[in-house]
């Protein structure tokens, strides 16, 4: 994760992650920054099937991203913060919520 997260809590319970077993649902304020998410989810999900042989996980996870801005080149006051909540929806499902003002704070 980048930015670093500078306020954090960790449980010390685990989840198996599928990245081949999850729905991408996102909320964007135009079409182009909702393709810019699906587009950076699809590369960064890549990266780790390529890396990671899973061979059976009955977990999916339903990954949940919301961007306030339409903006869509960085500049040096754009805001990169973002919330990141991970949790258990009931046996097998994870849900991750990322929510960020920008596409650069939830990427």
């Amino acid at each position: 994760m980048w930015p670093l997260p500078s306020d954090f809590s960790v449980k010390e319970k685990f989840s198996i992650f599928n990245p081949d077993n999850f729905a991408e649902f996102v909320k964007a304020p135009t079409k182009e920054v909702k393709n810019m998410v699906s587009d950076a989810l699809a590369w960064q999900v890549e990266k780790l099937v390529k890396k990671r042989n899973v061979k059976y996980s009955p977990v999916k996870t339903n990954l949940l991203v919301v961007i306030s801005s339409v903006l869509t080149k960085p500049d040096l006051d754009m805001n990169e913060e973002y919330f990141l909540d991970i949790k258990e929806d009931g046996e097998n499902i994870l849900e991750v919520e990322i929510v960020a003002e920008t596409y650069f704070g939830a990427r």
